[in-house]
């Protein structure tokens, strides 16, 4: 995403975003390039969707692609929970940390504002608030 691209920039590494920063979004990107003879690295977690990496199947032969899976999401058992009485904003950064949080804390907080970051994670919100 852009947070990403910036990085690069202060590298001089050229970079293309996609206007919706999802698997989606990239899906689409690619779509509208010319890939012919490229060779694609897709770096992602061991639990990512496969969204992009079905996408990337259909571009054999004209195109290789190598899916990574770069780090293993792996859930933490806090003891003591910490407490949420201060808390006034959650974030969520992916659908991993709702599942994360849900595991630790066993429900979502109806007194806090709960802010997902991208339409995937606000999906995994929203799904988990109805049966939270």
């Amino acid at each position: 995403g852009n947070a990403t691209a910036e990085l690069l920039r202060e590298r001089n590494i050229d970079s293309l975003v996609a206007k919706n920063e999802t698997q989606e979004g990239m899906v689409a990107l690619l779509s509208s390039l010319d890939l012919s003879g490229a060779y694609l690295i897709w770096p992602r977690s061991n639990i990512a969707r496969n969204v992009l990496t079905d996408y990337l199947q259909t571009l054999a032969p004209v195109a290789k692609f190598l899916a990574i899976d770069l780090y293993e999401t792996c859930y933490q058992k806090l003891i003591p929970v910490p407490s949420l009485e201060t808390v006034t904003k959650i974030v969520f950064t992916s659908p991993s940390t709702v599942e994360g949080f849900l595991r630790i804390y066993g429900f979502l907080p109806k007194d806090k504002e709960l802010t997902p970051i991208g339409p995937i994670t606000a999906k995994k919100l929203y799904q988990s608030m109805l049966f939270s």
